[in-house]
């Protein structure tokens, strides 16, 4: 199952690749496909852009656009400056076992809104290097769990 959507339409960054160089991403919080390909500009996400519409339809959900901090997976840490500052998201791929991730949790990704200020990054990426260590100590598929974490950049109610 992919869980992307085709937007931006100039671009198939995975935003779990280490190799891709886009920035910003949008994520749906209860759609199957909840993820944008990465993009190096934001304006790609902008709330008025109607080939944004099409691509991730409307209806009950919040649109939340993303900046990408830190991929941890099987290679270690792999870490990009970021411009802002705010809540974070840690987002899973496939592989991560849902019943690492909580009940209450959306299906993909995990809000951190307690890791803020200065230290919410270095805060995010210790937290995900627990739980990756606790999976591959428990999963034999453990070399393909990935966890971004990323800035909430803005968020829009999409209905």
């Amino acid at each position: 199952m992919s869980f992307y959507n085709n937007y931006p339409l100039n671009s198939n960054q995975d935003i779990f690749s280490r190799h891709s160089t886009g920035r910003y991403f949008v994520y749906l919080s209860n759609r199957s496909k909840c993820l944008s390909y990465l993009a190096n500009k934001i304006e790609d996400f902008d709330y008025n852009n109607d080939e944004l519409y099409k691509a991730m339809p409307m209806g009950y959900t919040t649109l939340t656009i993303l900046e990408r901090a830190f991929l941890i997976d099987g290679e270690g840490i792999k870490t990009w400056p970021v411009e802002n500052e705010g809540k974070i998201y840690i987002i899973r791929n496939e592989m991560v076992p849902k019943h690492y991730w909580g009940q209450d949790q959306k299906e993909y990704h995990l809000l951190l809104e307690s890791f803020k200020g200065t230290y919410a990054l270095n805060n995010a990426t210790k937290w995900c290097e627990d739980l990756l260590i606790k999976i591959s100590n428990e999963e034999s598929n453990s070399n393909v769990s990935k966890l971004i974490g990323a800035v909430v950049v803005e968020e829009f109610n999409w209905h």
